[in-house]
């Protein structure tokens, strides 16, 4: 049933901290003069299904296989309409990002790897995969105007894209509908300012001054993403974490100092941030919203399908965007999964004819009906026949233009722990919030620094 954002039922990665070996910083040299200079995938469209032929290795992530499930569905589809190419996928457990950095150099990577959004633009700046541009100007049925501008900028480094990006997620604020109800507060009128989350918080909130915790109201921190989520507040008030150029990091300044200064406030009024952690020890954090201890749970648009359908399917909840500041805009933590066409690909052109097939509009939707994930195109995600009057998906559609991640740019995978790591700092009064800003600033330029070189 649902109604009015409330639902009883539901329709249907770990985060690396580095490029490893050769696709650290100053190590692009080598790398280049292995895999041939510039690494562009070539400058036309995809040639008619007659003349394709080869193989297309892929290498998936087993959470999306490409030889089974809708995937290998449609890659059989492909098939078929390319009679001469034939998709080779494997499933991958392993680090994809690094065994495609060493295959590379060996000269025997796949055509096709699954990788993060986020590794997209170092790779390509060391010439690990290659610029698509020549087939994006050229497609007909992957226009970059129709792609979600969010996912677009993930993997484009110097104005060239270099990768696609499939199965994209968001962020949702989950309300516990029996929480809401039984503190006198109405489910179909969730917060939508900052100031009406923290009077809910207040409302629902128990123990945690003085005592332990007996029911929490709000961790901003708890659930897929974690700290570094305190991205969402500034991004929310306009700030950005790096100039218009990517050269510079830029969050040191007011915006910072007033979204962690908030944060920290919201923490703070529940009992404090350590006895959030002593709370939240043993379940999962999944598994505390399901359980009705946790009020207000940001976690991913995939929750409901992969989560609370299968464990909880009784759950009663709500669902809304982050509140919104007095003056702010909406801003929203999201992921996704990326496929670049290797350097050195022995069958580009078949690698992009699978690309522009997988997605297809009906093949997107079949793939974000099955993981409930996010069509990759504005105009898709904004269709009724992608919607069919869900609630749910209306909300994807709205909070999709402020979906971001961290730091796309290269070197930003080294800066995630900085980013990242700062809120421990301030949440646990070791550093003062402007010094815990100046201090990850300085330390993320230098690593921008470090890959410029």
């Amino acid at each position: 049933m649902r109604r009015h954002g409330i639902t009883t039922e539901d329709q249907g990665g770990r985060t690396r901290r580095g490029l490893l070996a050769v696709a650290g910083a100053g190590a692009g040299t080598a790398l280049l003069a292995a895999c041939g200079a510039a690494g562009t995938a070539g400058s036309s469209g995809a040639a008619r299904p007659e003349a394709l032929s080869g193989t297309v290795r892929i290498w998936a992530n087993p959470a999306f296989p490409f030889h089974e499930d809708v995937g290998g569905q449609i890659a059989a589809s492909f098939m078929a309409r390319y009679p001469n190419v034939k998709v080779q996928s494997d499933s991958l457990n392993e680090d994809r990002t690094q065994k495609m950095i060493v295959s590379v150099a060996g000269g025997d990577a796949a055509d096709l790897v699954s990788i993060e959004p986020y590794h997209v633009q170092g790779l390509g700046s060391r010439g690990v995969i290659a610029s698509l541009e020549g087939y994006l100007k050229k497609s007909a049925a992957i226009k970059r105007d129709d792609v979600w501008p969010t996912l677009m900028r993930d993997v484009t480094y110097k104005g060239q894209a270099y990768g696609l990006v499939y199965g994209p997620d968001l962020r949702v604020m989950y309300i516990s509908v029996d929480r809401y109800r039984a503190t006198g507060l109405d489910p179909e009128k969730p917060p939508r300012s900052w100031d009406d989350l923290e009077a809910a918080v207040g409302r629902v909130h128990r123990g945690g001054r003085g005592s332990e915790i007996e029911h929490l109201g709000f961790d901003p921190y708890l659930g897929s993403g974690g700290a570094g989520r305190w991205l969402v507040p500034f991004w929310q008030l306009g700030g950005e974490l790096l100039s218009p150029d990517d050269q510079k990091a830029t969050i040191n300044n007011e915006k910072g100092l007033q979204a962690l200064t908030w944060l920290k406030k919201v923490v703070d009024a529940q009992g404090g941030y350590q006895r959030m952690l002593d709370f939240e020890k043993g379940p999962t954090p999944n598994q505390l919203f399901m359980d009705n201890k946790v009020t207000h749970y940001y976690a991913t648009y995939a929750e409901r399908a992969q989560e609370f359908k299968l464990k909880a399917p009784n759950l009663q909840y709500a669902f809304a965007g982050f509140p919104v500041p007095a003056g702010g805009r909406k801003a929203n933590y999201g992921g996704g999964h990326t496929f670049p066409i290797v350097s050195g690909s022995k069958a580009p052109d078949a690698a992009w004819a699978f690309l522009e097939h997988f997605l297809a509009e009906d093949n997107n939707i079949a793939f974000a009906d099955r993981y409930d994930r996010i069509p990759v195109r504005t105009s898709t995600t904004r269709a009724e026949k992608w919607q069919r009057n869900d609630p749910f998906r209306k909300l994807a559609a709205e909070e999709m233009p402020g979906r971001r991640f961290q730091l796309p740019a290269p070197g930003g995978i080294e800066a995630q722990p900085v980013v990242n790591g700062l809120v421990t700092d301030v949440m646990l009064d070791r550093k003062s919030v402007r010094d815990a800003l100046s201090e990850a600033e300085a330390k993320i330029q230098t690593i921008l620094d470090a890959w410029k070189r």
